[in-house]
């Protein structure tokens, strides 16, 4: 004798954001972060794994189940009393009604006018909007091609510029299997139309003068570029090392971004690649291992950086705080975009 049963459908929960400002529909058990950038929510963020605290929201009523501890995150005892969560550590149980200070975003159109596909599948990718966009070193977009639902974020590789950028580029990795890289690894070529939706995050305010070292995992390397293209044209003296981790030597995709880089700042920027699982018996002679293996206390002081700026894998970027941390560098001067992989 069999049985069926129907499973009963669960329906989603309504999420009132700034009393009424926005409403949203939400899965049971998504985070409250996802669901807002997935709705086109400029929801406040960074990090996306709980480090960051840019996506402290107040939960006025409602439940949600927190992903980690709250009291070891980077909310106040204040704000904890006060019934603030982080959104990217929130999965939503219930109705809810949220107060958050939302981002100022823009929806653009645009074309593809560059699909050049870079060892390591890597694509950079630039397109040329319909109006210009301003955005901050170091942030990232929303992209989406105009022929599918699917969206994914990326950070700006270039710097912005006075009045707004009509040409944005991003460097995107492509991720086997994955919906969104795969489709636009086959597909993306001049002319294909995109949606753009941004800016978003923010890397922290910094010294444009300041030395800074700069540890980049893969296509990391993206806000790093942003953000040193920027400081070198607002600064006459600031100076770059930036230290790029690949796995093999076939996945080294900046050599001619390095080389361009290198001739734009005139002796201000020094690069280094190192491999983390290159075959001990290949012809590369340079360095080898963790990206993290080469923050140290002689490099440090060799170039005489007061700040870093972090930017890939969000254990590389965990890893490298904590080996800052232990050679001195503060908090406050430790910059860090930890990226979070959104799955197929």
């Amino acid at each position: 004798m069999f049985s069926i049963f129907k499973q009963k459908k669960v329906d989603p929960c309504r999420v009132d954001i700034n009393n009424g400002e926005l409403v949203i529909d939400v899965q049971q058990d998504e985070t409250l972060l996802a669901a807002a950038l997935r709705n086109g929510v400029p929801y406040p963020h960074n990090c996306r794994v709980g480090t960051c605290g840019q996506c402290k929201t107040k939960l006025v009523s409602g439940k949600i189940k927190p992903l980690m501890d709250f009291a070891l995150s980077p909310l106040t005892a204040e704000e904890l009393r006060s019934g603030y969560v982080l959104a990217c550590q929130s999965k939503v149980r219930s109705n809810l009604h949220i107060s958050i200070h939302t981002d100022h975003a823009e929806h653009r159109a645009g074309k593809i006018v560059l699909a050049k596909q870079l060892p390591g599948d890597v694509l950079a990718l630039s397109i040329e909007l319909d109006q210009a966009l301003q955005f901050e070193a170091g942030q990232y977009a929303n992209l989406s091609m105009q022929d599918s639902d699917l969206a994914r974020s990326y950070s700006f590789s270039q710097e912005p510029l006075p009045g707004g950028n009509r040409l944005v580029s991003f460097l995107i990795r492509r991720i086997p299997g994955g919906a969104f890289s795969e489709h636009l690894w086959h597909n993306a070529k001049p002319g294909i139309l995109m949606t753009l939706i941004g800016p978003y995050g923010s890397m922290g305010a910094a010294d444009i003068d300041a030395n800074a070292i700069c540890v980049a995992g893969g296509t990391g390397l993206a806000p790093v570029l942003s953000i040193v293209r920027d400081r070198l044209l607002k600064s006459t003296s600031a100076r770059f090392l930036i230290l790029l981790g690949v796995r093999h030597q076939g996945d080294y995709f900046a050599d001619e971004i390095f080389k361009e880089l290198e001739n734009l700042a005139s002796g201000r920027v020094q690069t280094r690649v190192i491999l983390s699982d290159e075959p001990s018996e290949s012809n590369w002679t340079g360095d080898r291992g963790l990206v993290t293996s080469l923050i140290t206390k002689e490099l440090l002081e060799e170039v005489q950086a007061s700040t870093a700026i972090v930017c890939g894998a969000a254990p590389m970027v965990k890893a490298s705080q904590e080996e800052l941390r232990r050679l001195g560098v503060s908090d406050k001067d430790i910059h860090t975009d930890a990226f979070v992989p959104s799955g197929k």
